[in-house]
């Protein structure tokens, strides 16, 4: 574990009195935040520490070395949160040697009164119940999202013994004990006392275990001579866990999500949700319990050991320390009435052991403290790679008891995961979640079905519902293949680049009273005066680190079309460093942003990062929105709004993006296909229609089919990761459907990709490729056709006597194409009508 350098943050701490010399801070219940450790202490009966616990307990999460005059140093070690300071509840009556603890609205309202709202209790009501301590608590946190309290399991497991857990809150954790790394076998096994689940309703418990057996910490003396001593207990394993909570909050409000390094802009508030899914997500297995009988085996989610042993360095990226990348959604609001969330994660290489997603929601209390399930606002989680759902908590069906839900899968480079969130049943009208996922992700945005190339993504990231530009050039051009003359000289996209000269129009780059002002992005209109096409541009970047910037576009204005992702079209995403505020940062030219424009329309744009961070410099606009910002004698800027979430939030007033447009000017073709989802390096193909057909506008020819036998080799079907083949049509064809011969009878997504020319020249090589779109198929078993069901995206012109190379796939590079080996050579034919020839690939 990994403490984070720098920062203050607060806890209550709630047990036995503690020696509040230990921690140089005389008793008072007033809060005194310039202290150097206890900013309160409210002593409800007295101040007295007879055995010290509490102290003991204090010291594992936050306790610091004592430095300067008249510390008597004999510790071996600082606290979990050593930057973090406490605010102290006493509920001990040491005459009557009990715990008196208040309503928790009286104790944590006390608490968050100094700062604090991370709570540790080791400490419980008795037995496995759903008590009316544990409803009380729930309450208080369905009220209070951001605060989490953190509670001991009990120590009366030994000889494993069941439902032997003291708490049993659904928005409290609850810990459990491991041994230490010196005692018995280690950490890797749960402590013989530590009290075993489930609660009484069936719910998981512990929720995590932490070393808890032989532990050293502050001991209770007179003066400042700090001194150790050793003692065992989930009393002992609690606080770590408090301690690391501390931290977890830290990490998100010192802005060190998504990098793994401090960025103010990153800087946002967790919820308690949020905070227990890190910590949850983070759990290793238990190899077992070291008991007084023995060992006794044990797994993720059983009795023992609950969802395992804390591990942050597996749940959260510290830039060079930790083997996993992270994604994180915090506060995500579900009714009865939404659809299922659905994140999409590519697996890169790394060295993360498996692919980890955990859902935590704050539930609502059970009113009753009789409840058979004591859960009220259900949702679902599972995991789906290679067509195979995955349930949570090592379950074969959907969890009916827990709000605390993990999956995790082994993975491989290439495979695509899907998590879906779903509701089961709400009784509130709302209920938000966070959602923890790591491993060896790589994908820029889940929230959008991801490729399997870690490159600049291609039009196919585009939404499927995409405007029609019907102006559009029938080859749009790369860097490489932009054309020399005007498309009305050429119309069918010759492959250098224009003579025409480039063409700037800057907008200042303006701050507001002398304050830079950052957004997640900006949404603003285009009228040209004249028919252009977008090359490049530059944008106001506020920080001096790398990002992947995203934009957006569509024809017609951004109002109305704020809310609506399938209203625009993603052109494409780079990777740029910002060269900070007052100066200009160019997008370096990409090639897939070549986009037209003709002139008296209204474009929409629209710029953001892809982890939704701030860092696009904006200023708040004194004209109102759409109002003219910035022009030239060929083009407008108007007046548009920042967004404070992708697609969902807006700032209020207009705001002015800043940067520079860089463009061509030129006449267009008087014919040109709406090709949007073809992606932008993309051969010349000479022949296509001005307008090429969806579904519903198809020419009324006859459809014609072209069938190859289904084979096998010597009785055995022989499965492939994909075809590259090529076909050599005799007459000029469009190709619109097709069926494939898949030997798995479950959900894949099939890519298609086209080239003209042969496969055998770009075999290695992407770019020369074309992503004609992604479909959804369910395989229809060995030796039957397989449909992809007429997708629209297909139609595709091939030219008689032209050479064209087609690549089939699937998206997460799995078997399932059948295919066989050929007597015949590489492009020998294969299979062919009147119309069209197949080759061997």
């Amino acid at each position: 574990m990994y403490a984070l350098a720098g920062g203050v943050k607060k806890i209550l701490f709630q047990s036995k009195e503690y020696d509040i010399n230990h921690f140089t801070h005389s008793a008072r219940q007033a809060v005194q935040s310039n202290l150097r450790k206890i900013v309160q202490y409210y002593g409800k009966y007295d101040e007295i520490d007879g055995d010290g616990h509490g102290t003991h307990c204090a010291g594992t999460v936050a306790g610091s070395l004592c430095t300067g005059d008249g510390c008597a140093i004999n510790t071996k070690a600082d606290g979990i949160a050593p930057g973090a300071k406490i605010a102290f509840y006493d509920i001990h009556h040491s005459d009557i040697d009990g715990l008196y603890p208040d309503k928790a609205s009286v104790m944590f309202g006390l608490g968050i009164a100094a700062g604090a709202y991370i709570h540790s209790a080791s400490w419980g009501s008795g037995g496995n119940r759903y008590s009316n301590l544990d409803r009380t608590w729930d309450e208080f946190m369905w009220d209070n999202r951001n605060y989490l309290g953190v509670m001991s399991a009990g120590n009366y497991g030994s000889f494993d013994q069941p439902a032997s857990v003291v708490n049993v809150g659904k928005n409290s954790l609850i810990v459990g004990a491991t041994n230490n790394y010196s005692k018995g076998l280690g950490q890797n096994y749960l402590a013989d006392f530590s009290s075993r689940g489930p609660s009484g309703d069936g719910r998981i418990k512990p929720d995590i275990c932490a070393p808890g057996a032989s532990i050293f910490s502050a001991k209770n003396t007179l003066g400042r001579a700090c001194q150790n001593e050793e003692l065992s207990g989930t009393s002992m394993a609690a606080p770590g866990v408090a301690g690391a909570a501390l931290l977890v909050r830290q990490y998100f409000m010192d802005g060190f999500y998504p990098s793994g390094t401090r960025v103010e802009e990153n800087q946002f508030l967790p919820s308690q949700a949020l905070i227990r899914a890190v910590i949850i997500n983070s759990g290793k297995a238990l190899a077992g319990v070291d008991g007084v009988r023995g060992i006794t085996e044990s797994v993720p989610y059983d009795i023992h050991q609950g969802f395992g042993r804390i591990s942050l360095i597996d749940s959260l990226l510290l830039r060079g320390k930790s083997k996993v990348n992270i994604y994180v959604d915090d506060r995500m609001e579900m009714t009865n009435k939404s659809p299922p969330k659905k994140y999409y994660f590519l697996i890169d290489n790394c060295d993360a052991p498996y692919f980890s997603a955990t859902l935590v929601w704050t539930d609502k209390e059970n009113r009753s403290t009789s409840c058979a399930s004591c859960i009220v606002n259900r949702l679902d989680l599972t995991g789906e790679v290679n067509g195979i759902i995955t349930y949570p908590n090592g379950l074969t069906g959907p969890d009916v008891k827990n709000n605390v839900q993990r999956v995790r899968l082994k993975s491989t480079p290439g495979d695509v995961i899907t998590v879906k969130i779903s509701v089961a049943n709400l009784a509130e009208s709302t209920q938000p979640f966070s959602l923890v996922v790591s491993g060896c992700i790589a994908t820029l945005d889940p929230t959008t079905t991801p490729t399997n190339a870690p490159i600049t993504p291609d039009p196919s990231s585009v939404p499927t519902v995409q405007p029609s530009f019907n102006f559009q050039p029938s080859s749009p051009p790369s860097k490489s293949n932009r054309p020399s003359r005007t498309p009305s000289e050429a119309p069918n996209a010759p492959s250098t680049k224009p003579s025409l000269a480039l063409v700037e129009l800057s907008t200042s780059l303006e701050s507001k009273d002398d304050m830079w002002s950052t957004a997640r992005g900006n949404m603003f209109n285009i009228l040209p005066k004249k028919n252009i096409r977008l090359t490049d541009m530059d944008i106001h970047r506020y920080y001096k680190m790398t990002k992947v910037l995203e934009i957006w576009a569509r024809k017609g204005s951004w109002k109305g079309a704020q809310y609506d992702q399938s209203k625009w079209s993603l052109l494409g995403r780079q990777e740029i460093v910002g060269g900070g505020a007052g100066k200009y940062t160019s997008i370096n030219d990409p090639g897939w942003l070549d986009f037209d424009m003709a002139a008296g329309e209204v474009y929409g744009l629209y710029l953001r990062f892809t982890n939704n961070s701030k860092g696009l410099i904006t200023v708040a606009s004194k004209g109102s929105q759409n109002s003219l910002y910035a022009q030239n004698e060929d083009i407008q800027i108007m007046t548009g709004v920042a967004s404070k979430k992708h697609f969902a939030d807006y700032e209020s007033e207009p705001h002015n993006w800043q940067g520079k447009l860089k463009y061509h000017v030129f006449k267009f073709p008087t014919k040109e296909p709406s090709r949007t989802s073809i992606p932008t390096v993309q051969p010349s193909i000479q022949f296509q229609p001005s307008s090429p057909p969806s579904i519903s506008n198809r020419p009324s020819l006859a459809l014609f089919e072209l069938s190859t036998t289904l084979e096998r080799n010597n009785d055995m079907w022989s499965t492939a990761r994909g075809n590259m083949f090529n076909i050599l049509p005799k007459k000029n064809i469009r190709l619109t459907d097709m069926d494939i011969h898949r030997f798995y009878s479950v959900k894949k997504v099939l890519e298609i990709w086209v080239r003209k020319g042969s496969w055998e020249e770009a075999r290695y090589d992407q770019s020369k490729w074309n992503l004609l779109g992604r479909q959804e198929i369910v395989g229809g078993g060995a030796g039957k056709y397989t449909s992809i069901n007429d997708p629209g995206w297909l139609d595709f012109d091939m030219a008689a006597g032209e050479v064209y190379g087609l690549y089939l796939r699937f998206t997460n590079n799995s078997k399932g194409l059948i295919t066989v080996a050929s007597k015949g050579s590489q492009n020998s034919l294969y299979a062919q009508n009147e119309d069209i020839q197949i080759m061997t690939g």
